[in-house]
């Protein structure tokens, strides 16, 4: 790591000078909040019938000073540096505060008055001259590091010609608003100047001091918005505070019959100000943020959220005269590629992400007396997300998510890619040679879907399959030989062709990722991927086929789930044949992978692995046929080289007259007489859409299938026994480039005892979303990507999960499964053995540091042996949420056991409940298979389509 970023991480501490500063601004504040609720405390207990509190007119705008004081106080407490300019309004408004105090001890003969204008006038002297004080070496530090320009810059009219019209309408309001303000100041001192007559009718002179500062604070608001246009958002929240404070507060006196007609006759024209104000301030927010999908003041956190965590060491934007890399995207350009995604992901459930803004746009303020974060300075918003990312777990943990999203925003655009050394497919010496060898790489276009399903209400046939994925699709294509023209295939996803893919990892993982990916367990802790499109997660996954495990099988069978072993291997091979499963060729092997197996031999070869190596290292088998190596297969394949469900068992199944309706969505069956009579869907998202059907064949994958039983009312055993294949990634830096990205994704595995590690790569947005690492340190690693390589361990989890009913309304919108690391203290201890035996691996390769994804800091270096490094993951990962795991392999919840207590469905992955419902995804799983499960998805498929095409034809 270089020396840069140590120096740099010194910027971001506060200084002596100012954490003095803010200990004597958090009095300050404690000060104005007392004198605040001191004032209404008074109104509150019926004092208003004195002649104490006076003309309400004065008291009302006291109020909206007071209010005004404490949001400036607030906002230079949470931005000492960035909004330093707050002190200069802070010291104006209280020695002006002062002075009317001192003048208007002459014209009152109350006692108490005269002893609180007294006390006013010494407290508002002194804590002017303090501020100063202690303010002056603050704004020598921000000129010297580069915040501020040492030229003078107050008042200085900018150009309006980059303005939009919106804020031109408010920098011209604001100018009114300050005209007001000023005639309002000039007509109290002229009635002060004026007879005592008219002077005594005005109130107490506390009051009246009060309001002078409200109405200074509006006058200096409105400047800066009128000639500081950069200054508009603070300043504009300032106005807005100070006039809808007073403004309430007039209307409760009127609430309280306190007020005469000039009052009410002010009040009236102070509402309609305060709409005018609120309407043109937001107009003119809006109006920079137009065409956005999320609302604009949410827009504007994730801009903030993105400037601090987006970080490059000594950023010219937050620091002068550095020469360390810097960001390449803007703030708002990171925002804007957040917001497109956004608007591509087809799921109610990407409002965790909008929560997660509210929280920090409404809740944060609360909790604390804080500004959001967007009026947050640099320094103390970089603070709170620090505390957030290292310590703040549970009801922070939301939050992550929003980094994941600005990382993804970030390292997608295509800028990025020569910062961190990412060469695009196009631009690589590999795909040169494909055209130079004449090899064709585009793909042919699947067959179009036939049927015009938005015009239709209901459809009949004989067989209908929910699902389209590895376990749908397989099931359908037999189906479908067996009867021709009657099956019909239901997916909530789009029908996308290969020639669509983009290649564009934001635009891809929306469209072919269940949720946009953003799919996560109740604990918040655990995404899990799949897929949602034709095809399902074998358009997007790494095409690794491992056959059933005979040990799984054989555990099955003492549970009460015994299945047919030699129809089993029938249907392995079966589908291998189609698929054209093989080892993958050395030729488009990733270099990161080579690395994997160069240290797993070294360290068997040695000794060093002490028997932990069970078999190993070897290559992945793959349906891949005629790979070309671009390395997107997670983002699927636009070359139609990977043998998925869109390029085999669909097209076989519409071969056969097999029809396939996109953006359906199944929400659950009619059931009579222990049969499912139909099934109400629907299309889009807005048409309803009903489903007739002999026989139906749940394969919406695990998590949805169980919903569906769920949402149909089924009960018993449904969606109890969730497990999955838990993975945690490592990545590891090595001293030459190693350019991990150029091959295929996954290519090498190992087997230990209850786990395996296996190599992957990916795109730099997705490798970013892993990568372990906070603001500079994550930028860091990420300008190394092209010296790493990458890989994780992958942990068969034990079936504690569930899929549970989804609440009324809200449940479509909330995480519909359960899993706690936590109580799964063995897969817990196996991720950090395999987190240990990776680390060892690519040490043993020659890595000069090995980095787990982890939410603590963790690094290995060149030189740690076994004992260091197991000592390390002990240290430091002390509670399961310490690690970043995630899964794309969720298996069981629709167990196979000829026990209806202990399963959903029998033996011939028939349902239990209902009679002509078979399943044939991963749901029927009793426990993890234990290895990638795609080929085992795929041959239970089979051999459920086999068994149910038996009990049919008998």
């Amino acid at each position: 790591m270089p020396d840069s970023m140590d120096t740099s991480a010194k910027f971001y501490e506060l200084t002596p000078r100012e954490k003095t500063f803010k200990k004597w601004i958090n009095v300050w504040g404690a000060y104005i909040g007392i004198v605040l609720i001191g004032a209404l405390l008074i109104a509150a207990l019926g004092l208003k019938s004195t002649t104490y509190l006076g003309n309400p007119i004065f008291f009302a705008l006291t109020i909206g000073g007071l209010s005004g004081m404490f949001y400036a106080i607030q906002t230079l407490r949470d931005g000492v540096r960035e909004n330093a300019y707050f002190a200069d309004i802070l010291i104006g408004t209280t020695l002006l505060a002062a002075v009317i105090m001192a003048l208007f001890l002459r014209v009152t003969d109350d006692t108490l008055t005269k002893t609180l204008l007294g006390i006013g006038v010494l407290v508002g002297l002194g804590s002017a001259v303090l501020t100063l004080i202690l303010a002056v070496p603050i704004y020598d530090y921000r000129i010297g590091r580069g915040f501020i320009s040492h030229e003078p810059i107050p008042y200085r009219r900018e150009s309006q010609a980059a303005l939009t019209p919106a804020q031109k309408r408010l920098s011209q309001w604001a100018g009114l608003i300050a005209a007001i303000g000023a005639v309002a100041i000039s007509l109290i001192i002229a009635l002060r100047l004026g007879s005592s007559g008219a002077w005594s009718r005005i109130g107490n002179p506390l009051f009246v001091a009060g309001s002078a500062i409200a109405l200074v604070l509006v006058m200096a608001s409105g400047l800066f918005v009128r000639w500081r246009p950069q200054w508009r958002l603070m300043m504009g929240d300032m106005l807005v505070t100070v006039i809808v404070t007073s403004t309430a507060t007039l209307f409760i006196a009127t609430a309280f019959d306190w007020t005469g007609d000039s009052a009410n006759t002010v009040m009236w024209l102070m509402l309609a100000l305060t709409v005018i104000t609120i309407g043109v301030r937001l107009a003119a927010e809006q109006s920079v943020y137009s065409g956005l999908y999320i609302p604009f003041w949410l827009f504007r956190e994730l801009e903030a959220f993105a400037e601090v965590i987006i970080e490059g060491p000594l950023s010219t934007e937050k620091q002068r005269n550095s020469d360390g890399i810097t960001e390449i995207v803007t703030p708002q350009a990171v925002a804007m590629n957040v917001d497109r995604y956004l608007s591509r992901v087809h799921s109610p459930r990407k409002l965790s992400a909008m929560i997660s803004l509210l929280f920090v746009t409404f809740l944060r303020p609360l909790w604390g007396l804080h500004l959001s974060m967007s009026r947050m300075g640099y320094l103390e918003r970089r603070q709170f997300i620090e505390y957030v990312f290292r310590q703040g777990r549970g009801i922070y943990r939301p939050m992550i998510q929003i980094k994941q999203l600005i990382v993804l925003g970030y390292y997608s655009d295509p800028r990025t890619y020569p910062q961190v050394g990412f060469e695009p497919f196009p631009k690589r010496p590999r795909y040169q040679n494909l055209i130079t060898a004449d090899i064709p790489i585009t793909p042919a276009a699947p067959p179009e879907n036939a049927l015009n399903v938005v015009r239709e209400r209901e459809h009949h046939c004989k067989i209908c399959v929910i699902g389209s994925g590895a376990g749908g699709a397989v099931a359908a294509a037999r189906l479908a030989q067996a009867f021709p023209g009657e099956v019909t295939i239901l997916e909530a996803g789009s029908y996308l062709k290969a020639s669509e893919f983009t290649q564009s990892e934001p635009d891809m993982i929306a469209a072919l990722y269940k949720d946009g990916g953003m799919q996560i367990s109740m604990e918040l802790n655990m995404p899990v991927l799949q897929g949602a499109c034709v095809g399902g997660s074998t358009v997007h996954n790494n095409g690794i086929c491992f056959d059933l495990p005979d040990k799984v099988v054989a555990n099955w069978k003492l549970m009460g789930a015994s299945l047919n072993e030699v129809k089993l291997k029938e249907s392995a091979q079966r589908v291998r044949q189609r698929l054209n499963i093989k080892p993958i060729p050395e030729t488009v092997i990733g270099p990161g992978s080579f690395k994997f197996a160069e240290g797993a031999n070294l360290l068997k070869q040695n000794g060093l692995d002490k028997g932990r190596i069970k078999s190993g290292p070897a290559w992945f088998e793959l349906n891949f046929d005629g790979c070309v190596g671009c390395g997107y297969c997670n983002i699927g394949c636009r070359y139609g080289r990977k043998m998925s469900m869109l390029e085999t068992f669909i097209p076989d199944a519409e071969v056969h007259g097999a029809m396939v309706i996109a953006n359906c969505k199944a929400l659950r069956f009619d059931i009579q007489d222990g049969r499912a009579v139909g099934l109400r869907c629907t299309l889009d998202d807005q048409h309803d859409f009903y489903v007739h059907a002999d026989y139906f064949v749940v394969a919406g994958g695990t998590i949805a299938s169980s919903l569906l039983f769920l949402n149909s009312g089924l009960k018993g055993p449904v969606g109890k026994g969730l497990s999955f294949n838990i993975g945690a990634a490592v990545s590891a830096e090595f001293p030459q480039p190693v350019r991990g990205y150029d091959g295929v994704q996954m290519c090498g595995y190992l087997e230990a005892e209850g786990y395996m590690l296996e190599t992957l790569f990916n795109p730099p947005a997705l490798f970013a979303m892993a990568m372990p690492g906070w603001f500079m340190e994550h930028f860091y690693n990420m300008q190394r990507y092209a010296y790493l390589a990458n890989g994780g361990v992958m942990v068969p989890s034990a079936a504690i999960g569930e899929v549970r009913t989804p609440l009324p309304v809200v449940g479509r919108y909330l995480p519909g499964f359960s899993y706690s690391l936590e109580k799964d203290s063995t897969t817990y201890q196996a991720l950090k053995d395999g987190i240990r035996l990776m680390s060892e691996v690519y040490l043993a390769a020659g890595a000069i540091r090995v980095m787990p994804s982890t939410y603590v800091d963790l690094e290995f270096r060149a030189g740690d042996d076994s004992d260091k490094i197991a000592q390390m993951i002990e240290d430091k990962i002390q509670r399961a949420e310490d690690l970043y795991f995630a899964s794309a392999h969720p298996q069981g919840g629709n167990a196979i056991n000829r026990d209806p207590d202990k399963g959903v469905i029998n033996e011939n992955l028939r349902s239990h409940t209902l009679q002509n419902v078979w399943v044939s995804d991963a749901s029927v799983f009793p426990t993890s298979v234990q290895v990638n499960p795609q080929l085992s998805i795929m041959t239970v498929a089979d051999y459920a389509a086999g068994m149910m095409l038996a009990e049919i034809n008998s």
